[in-house]
Parts: C-alpha cells; sequence; structure tokens
C-alpha cells in the first residue's frame, strides 16, 4: 500500500515537474523572441531614421544646387544684357537658357521621391512644351506619345532632356526665321526590336543641302552628339517637303 503510494506521487511530481520545465522553457523562448522582436524593432526605426534624415540631406543639396543654378543663368543673362558683340551676346544667351533648362529639370526631377523612376514620355513632353512657351509661344506644339511609357532612372531622364532641349532650340533657331509661324511636333515610341526612338519634327524652311550633323561646327550639335554618345545611340536628320525631321534612336537597356 505505502509503495503503491510512493509510486504515485512521484507519477505526479515528475508530471507537475515536466511542467514546469515545459513551461520555464516556453517562458524562456518567449522573452528571447519578444528580446529579438525589440531589438529588430529598434533596429528598423534607427534604420527608417537614417534614411529619413539621409533623405532630407538630399533633398537640401538639391535644393542648393538648383538655387545655385538659377543664380548662374542670372549671371549670364546679366552679363549676356551688357555684352556688344552679337555672337558672344547669342553664346551667353544659349548658356543661359540650357542651364535654365537644366534647373527645371532638376527640380522636376526632385519634386517627389529623388530615389524614384520618371515616366519618359510626359516629362519630355513638358520639356518640350515649357521651352516653346518660353522661346517662341506663336509656334504651335504638337506631341505624338505612345501609350506606353518606360520608366528610366534620373540620370537617363535628364540626359534626353537635355537632347530633347537642344533638338527644339536648334528647330526655333533656324527652322522659323524673321519670325515665321509653324508647327513643331514631338514623336516618342519604340522603334523594334529594343529601341527607343526621339523625334522632333517641324515644318520650317529645312536644311542646306549640304547640312551634315557630324560635319556641323555648331555648340547645338556638339552637344547633342555628346548626349547621344552618352546613351549609346545614334541621331540623323530626314528631309521632308516641308520641314525636317531630327530623330534620336538609343537602346531600350539605357532606360533600366
Amino acid at each position: 500500500m505505502m509503495g503503491s503510494l510512493n509510486s504515485e506521487h512521484v507519477h505526479t511530481a515528475l508530471e507537475f515537474g515536466t511542467l514546469f520545465l515545459l513551461a520555464g522553457i516556453w517562458g524562456r523562448l518567449r522573452y528571447k523572441r519578444r528580446k529579438k522582436e525589440r531589438t529588430s524593432e529598434e533596429h528598423f526605426k534607427a534604420h527608417e531614421f537614417q534614411l529619413r534624415q539621409k533623405d532630407l540631406h538630399l533633398r537640401e543639396v538639391h535644393h542648393r544646387v538648383a538655387n545655385q543654378m538659377g543664380l548662374t543663368a542670372a549671371l549670364l543673362h546679366l552679363q549676356a544684357s551688357r555684352c556688344l558683340h552679337p555672337d558672344a551676346k547669342a553664346t551667353l544667351i544659349d548658356s543661359e537658357n540650357r542651364l535654365r533648362t537644366l534647373s527645371k529639370l532638376h527640380a522636376r526631377l526632385h519634386q517627389k521621391d529623388p530615389h524614384s523612376r520618371i515616366h519618359l514620355y510626359p516629362y519630355l513632353s513638358d520639356v518640350a512644351r515649357d521651352l516653346i512657351a518660353s522661346l517662341r509661344p506663336d509656334l504651335t506644339y504638337c506631341p505624338d506619345l505612345a501609350q506606353l511609357s518606360p520608366a528610366t532612372k534620373s540620370t537617363t531622364a535628364v540626359t534626353c532632356g537635355l537632347l530633347v532641349h537642344e533638338m527644339v532650340t536648334n528647330c526655333i533657331k533656324h527652322a522659323f526665321p524673321h519670325n515665321r509661324r509653324g508647327t513643331i511636333r514631338l514623336s516618342l515610341g519604340h522603334q523594334p526590336p529594343d529601341r527607343l526612338r526621339i523625334s522632333i519634327h517641324d515644318d520650317g524652311i529645312g536644311l542646306p543641302p549640304d547640312f551634315s550633323p557630324q560635319d556641323s561646327s555648331s555648340s547645338g550639335m556638339a552637344i547633342i552628339s555628346a548626349l547621344i554618345k552618352d546613351l549609346a545611340g545614334t541621331f540623323f536628320t530626314t528631309k521632308h517637303p516641308q520641314g525636317t525631321e531630327f530623330i534620336a534612336e538609343f537602346p531600350l537597356s539605357e532606360t533600366e
């Protein structure tokens, strides 16, 4: 009888001991898990804080860069207004316009998230529209955009924006002399199998018969050549019964 009671007591003690042991293990594991979660949350918050600080710092840098470009453009404008030599005056005005366009591109790209990708087609259309409205508001602007717009990194967007600036500026300066009225068309689309095409087509007076982009000594063509080289693309002109078409093509991989 005594042996049976002792056996039951031992069995009960083992059961309670096992329960206490499992409860202790479970409590310890739960404590470690909560500690790990707290540590992970603290690390996440610290990392998030660092990202916010970096983003604020980056935005401040972009703001200062935009201000400096605006100030430099204003100085170029002042210098051009005092310049008596026609060629030097024209060069200063061209430099001012390029810098103002670059400043607008910079501001447009960093209005929202500086790290976001840019939808190329509406962005370039806005660049052309703003430039024509600024330099020759009497000209007609007609965009012809593809339905699908590739999203590209900001550096490629800036390069393409400057390219459109130079192509449109060239049309305004040479295709419509003596306040001649006309239309500038911007076409953007895919060129099979894996290329993008930017086309600026005007209905102006056309190019001289012996004109060649590669042999041109103008600063605009030199800048276009440099931008095309940066995009690993090609640039050529096509003569039409009315006006000229400037075409730039580059690989889709440049937008990735």
